[in-house]
């Protein structure tokens, strides 16, 4: 029983009160369970999201990496072709460096051509994984969200019905009822005429 409920005199009153309190209490665990819920559901959703975020950053950054590389390496070959079209215009040159600086450039040609299909490889990864997150994750959170409302209408359901059974338990007590016991004897008391 509640403190202030036994406290009342009136009985209809202290029946409110009682009735009253048992459905604030059972309301309280009701929101508390909600909250649990929504803590699991939404939370898990939004952990897995920050995590998924995360291995993207890691993604982009590899592919920046990746890309750096290949533009590193295209200026090197782009100064070693320059450097064979010196030789090249020097007649003078001997033919073993010629032959060096060739066979550089062919090496270099390959390596740059293996780093611009590192990168466009690293691209469309990085692409069709994002296509996929994007139909996945989004359905994932449609589906959370429709969890998380259809749990916040069945708790709202429960509330209405713990505010119907308290009109129910309290509908029968009549507010002009009085515990006639208790005010007759404080009417006695009473003085008959006040002093003014």
């Amino acid at each position: 029983m509640f403190p202030l409920a036994s406290a009342e005199l009136n009985r209809n009153l202290s029946t409110h009160l009682t009735v009253l309190g048992d459905v604030q209490r059972q309301m309280k665990e009701l929101h508390e369970q909600q909250a649990q819920h929504d803590v699991l559901t939404l939370e898990h959703t939004i952990d897995e999201y920050i995590r998924i975020i995360g291995s993207i950053r890691l993604s982009f950054n590899a592919r920046i990496k990746a890309y750096q590389t290949y533009q590193q390496d295209d200026s090197e070959l782009q100064k070693k072709k320059i450097t064979f079209e010196k030789l090249k215009s020097q007649s003078k040159s001997k033919s073993d460096r010629m032959t060096l600086a060739s066979q550089e450039i062919s090496e270099m040609q390959q390596r740059v051509d293996e780093r611009r299909k590192d990168f466009e490889d690293i691209s469309k990864l990085i692409k069709s994984e994002l296509d996929r997150f994007d139909k996945e994750k989004v359905e994932d959170f449609r589906d959370s969200v429709e969890k998380f409302l259809c749990s916040m209408i069945g708790h709202q359901k429960q509330v209405i019905a713990l505010w119907e059974t308290y009109f129910e338990q309290t509908e029968g007590l009549d507010d002009d009822d009085y515990d006639e016991e208790f005010y007759t004897e404080h009417d006695e008391n009473e003085p008959s005429e006040v002093a003014i």
